[in-house]
């Protein structure tokens, strides 16, 4: 019975390698693209190019301006550390009382600092930020 079947199906396609059992698949030989289908593949080939350079463009701007944001968060913290370092030379008392005028701490300089994993797209949990967190 299946004999019978295989002998029609190569008389259906005398081209193909008839070996028994084959498999059937691979009967239809592979079409050949038309002209259109090339020049249509090679179109969206090149917008997908075009699209994945833009995007290159896009995280490399992205990543300039958090750089220039870090920068300048970093500037401010020093800023605020050294102008916190003039004022508590200039006061000499280390009273309560003038525990206000002592500008900002250390450990807000390292909070300010650590605004940078917020521009980075958040890393909250990292190692290097939690322990800031305190």
């Amino acid at each position: 019975m299946s004999f019978r079947r295989d002998l029609q199906r190569f008389n259906d396609n005398p081209q193909r390698d008839f070996t028994y059992g084959s498999n059937p698949s691979a009967e239809t030989p592979k079409r050949q693209k038309t002209l259109n289908e090339v020049v249509q593949s090679k179109a969206t080939r090149a917008k997908a190019n075009r699209l994945r350079e833009q995007d290159r463009a896009a995280l490399e701007e992205i990543k300039r301006l958090e750089d220039e944001e870090y920068r300048r968060k970093h500037e401010e913290a020093l800023k605020a550390l050294e102008a916190s370092k003039d004022k508590k030379g200039s006061k000499g008392s280390k009273s309560k009382k003038n525990s206000k005028n002592k500008g900002i701490s250390s450990k807000e300089v390292k909070k300010l600092l650590e605004g940078k994993s917020a521009a980075l797209g958040g890393k909250r949990h990292s190692r290097k930020t939690r322990k800031y967190r305190k």
